[in-house]
């Protein structure tokens, strides 16, 4: 880590509606720093879905990684997004405190970020503790893939948002070069950037569920191998996950899309 960096431990704690303050408080670990204690409200879910162990002692690479960061709202500058803020000032609610978490468990087939706001009245009750809301969570249940040549991939992504606008990038990385596959502008209900070969799925969910804004690769070959980032847009938010994909092997076998896709898939772009 570089020096200017400073890591300081911190705890999650996950509930589905707010419910007074954490009833385990005198169970909590008291040699965490006021304010790292994170009591955090997730109504569409996509925190609680992280896959932990069952029991007893976890293995090695059993742990979800877990980081949660300060986060600033801004307007995106980026052409599919710039529908989004018209106006390029951010209204008043989205002042206050606001965090990113990451949570990945690559090996258990899950990763999320999301996009945390803070509750300032809430803070003042209890100290030692920050009350935050999700607002943006963007996931993948298939943040490592493998495919052989010449099939086709469904790269799995989804978001869980308040109902409104959004955009959505794919971008490609590979050791330092990357390129954007496929922009969609929700706005415009068009896309900006698509390559030949690159299908997204666009399934809308009703209030507090999932939408999927999966990736379809057709016949896919070395060139492909590398780093998928998706990232999702919304006035002055935006979050993103990234997968990785690798190809291996001779070209022939069943397509990988039809055992990764666990939503019955929307229209197509």
């Amino acid at each position: 880590m570089p020096s200017s960096v400073t890591q300081r431990r911190a705890l999650l704690l996950l509930r589905e509606v707010r419910g007074g303050h954490p009833e385990m408080e005198s169970e909590l670990p008291p040699d965490l720093e006021p304010g790292m204690i994170f009591d955090i409200v997730d109504p569409a879910g996509a925190l609680h879905r992280v896959p932990l162990p069952a029991g007893g002692r976890p293995k090695e690479g059993e742990l979800p990684s877990c980081e949660i960061n300060a986060y600033l709202p801004q307007e995106a500058h980026v052409p599919w997004a710039a529908g989004l803020t018209p106006e390029h000032r951010s209204p008043l609610g989205l002042g206050g405190t606001w965090f990113i978490s990451s949570i990945q468990a690559p090996a258990r087939g899950y990763g999320v970020s999301t996009v945390l706001k803070s509750e300032e009245a809430a803070m003042s009750l209890q100290p030692a503790v920050t009350m935050a809301t999700a607002v943006l969570s963007v996931f993948s249940r298939t943040p490592h893939l493998h495919s052989r040549l010449g099939q086709d991939v469904l790269l799995d992504c989804g978001f869980t948002a308040p109902p409104g606008p959004f955009s959505v990038e794919w971008r490609y990385q590979y050791r330092g070069a990357g390129r954007v596959v496929l922009a969609y502008d929700g706005v415009s209900g068009r896309a900006h950037v698509a390559e030949e070969g690159a299908q997204l799925f666009l399934e809308e969910g009703r209030v507090d569920a999932d939408t999927n804004v999966s990736l379809r690769l057709s016949r896919v070959g070395v060139r492909h191998e590398g780093t998928y980032i998706c990232t999702i847009y919304l006035p002055h938010l935006h979050a993103q996950q990234a997968l990785e994909l690798r190809i291996t092997g001779e070209s022939g076998g069943a397509p990988l899309s039809s055992c990764l896709c666990s939503q019955p898939w929307g229209r197509s772009i």
